[in-house]
């Protein structure tokens, strides 16, 4: 699963929050995340439909949780 907004992978069981939207469940690795998703969801969920890499943060596998 990979936050929508951000696009931090790989964190199933890590995510702050969740959302069901249009048939998706979403996770996300901060509140921070979860409320611009929830503001503007078209925007972010068009962005996941080609994204497979997180290119905004480095490393997120050591233990980090909340990026944003």
């Amino acid at each position: 699963m990979n936050d929508p907004v951000c696009g931090m992978s790989g964190m199933e069981e890590s995510a702050v929050a969740t959302m069901e939207w249009k048939g998706v469940r979403y996770g996300f690795c901060s509140q921070r995340c979860y409320d611009l998703f929830t503001k503007q969801p078209e925007k972010y969920a068009r962005k996941e439909e080609g994204r497979n890499m997180h290119n905004k943060h480095h490393d997120h596998t050591q233990g980090h949780k909340g990026c944003c």
